[in-house]
């Protein structure tokens, strides 16, 4: 949710109408940018901070464009007794509803800079849950090298985009 940080009373009127406009549930999929300007702030690689007051110049809010044949792919691989797992880098919140779209039907997603590091902990997790989200580069990777050694049919995509999304 973005919220006016600046604990100024007197906040721009249009920078309210921005935010609120912006201020939509991640649980609906879609997703926000917001392009804001802060006076007299330069922001550098070594300085990466962002400035306290900030003021948005544009909102964009946008929604997956789903591949038309996503939903009978994955219908396929169900029927041939695969076990479906999203793993997305993704908003954890985000992520349920863009997996409703193809037929995954989950409540929410597992956030997955909370999974634990112990194998079999990570099994019971991998085995209760459909949906992960914020599941970085590098914890992909471990993941696919763990379940195939565990004798799993798997196939790793080099990314959820070659497979549904554009």
């Amino acid at each position: 949710m973005l919220t006016d940080r600046s604990g100024s009373a007197d906040a721009a009127p249009a920078a309210d109408a921005a935010l609120g406009k912006a201020d939509r549930p991640p649980e609906s999929g879609l997703r926000t940018v917001v392009l804001a300007y802060a006076a007299a702030t330069t922001i550098t690689a070594e300085g990466a901070t962002l400035p306290a007051v900030v003021e948005p110049v544009v909102v964009l809010m946008f929604r997956e464009q789903i591949r038309p044949y996503a939903l009978q792919t994955l219908d396929y691989f169900r029927h041939e007794g695969f076990e479906l797992k999203v793993i997305s880098g993704d908003d954890p919140r985000t992520v349920p509803a863009i997996a409703r779209t193809v037929g995954l039907y989950v409540a929410e997603g597992f956030d997955a800079r909370t999974l634990p590091a112990d194998p079999r902990l990570l099994d019971e997790v991998m085995e209760n849950n459909k949906v992960f989200g914020r599941v970085s580069p590098t914890r992909r990777r471990t993941w696919w090298q763990h379940f195939s050694g565990a004798g799993t049919r798997s196939r790793r995509p080099e990314t959820a985009s070659m497979t549904c999304w554009p």
